[in-house]
């Protein structure tokens, strides 16, 4: 009898649980039907399966709810607005600046919300309107920058006549115009930032270019399963993806830390933060 009791309280408690992990709550935007602890994360990756990127998702997914609705990703309620208009309205309103606080994001950045994309605040309000100062006092927008475009289109140019200049036909060795293409946009942006550029050659940068496209492939804008149920990197690992996300950002960090000091940018923000 009292065996019977306890499995039932257990039973009601579980179907409660489940009940309220799988509720919508009051006003909160239609969308598809969430499961409990992992909410959406299995459509959003089913769907990523079929039509490639998180973005084609999202608009699949505005066809049928439309321009602004719900989502649950992981344990965190996510409302996804397609519309431009209403889009532009809300990133205009001080109660949307805030950035999300996933595992995938303060793990790229060293533990910490740093930098501008993922961090809020008074500290990133900051760290942006100097940002956006100082590029345009090294020449964003202006023909400084103009120079560094035609500097870049120039070296590029001469890259492919070398190179294919020592062979015989093009099918002998093919250039991956893509990458060639990612490291001249990159050079024409490090050119103020950190006042050099990369040779195409480089095998090191290569391979961290090639480590970022990989990431930015394989981790969509939620962050993925790990970002939202981090504690499966204990348990599974390889399945959850950490292991793939540990290889792309490590040698990344690692590589920046020590080949790169931005002597002028950091100059410029000591020089702005003692006046």
């Amino acid at each position: 009898m009292l065996s019977g009791i306890l499995i039932a309280t257990l039973l009601v408690i579980i179907f409660t649980w489940i009940y309220r992990e799988c509720k919508r709550p009051k006003d909160f935007p239609k969308g598809p039907r969430w499961l409990p602890i992992i909410g959406n994360l299995h459509l959003i990756d089913a769907l990523k399966k079929k039509h490639g990127y998180f973005f084609t998702v999202l608009e699949k997914l505005s066809e049928e709810y439309g321009p602004v609705y719900g989502l649950k990703l992981g344990q965190n309620l996510t409302v996804v607005i397609t519309d431009y208009g209403i889009m532009k309205d809300a990133l205009s309103r001080e109660e949307f600046q805030g950035r999300p606080n996933g595992f995938v994001f303060t793990m790229r950045t060293f533990g910490e919300k740093l930098g501008i994309g993922f961090a809020d605040g008074p500290i990133c309000t900051s760290v942006r309107n100097f940002t956006m100062k100082t590029l345009k006092d090294v020449g964003l927008g202006k023909g400084n920058m103009h120079g560094h475009v035609t500097e870049e289109a120039s070296e590029m140019v001469k890259y492919l006549k070398n190179h294919y200049a020592e062979t015989s036909t093009k099918e002998e060795n093919p250039i991956a115009l893509d990458l060639l293409f990612k490291l001249c946009i990159l050079n024409s942006q490090w050119m103020l930032i950190a006042g050099k550029r990369f040779e195409y050659e480089e095998a090191k940068f290569v391979q961290i270019l090639n480590l970022a496209t990989s990431f930015l492939q394989n981790f969509d804008g939620s962050g993925g399963i790990i970002s939202h149920l981090p504690w499966l990197r204990f348990i599974a690992p390889d399945a959850s993806g950490f292991t793939d996300l540990n290889n792309a950002i490590l040698p990344m960090q690692q590589y920046f830390q020590v080949k790169f000091h931005f002597k002028q940018t950091i100059n410029i923000y000591i020089d702005e933060i003692n006046f």
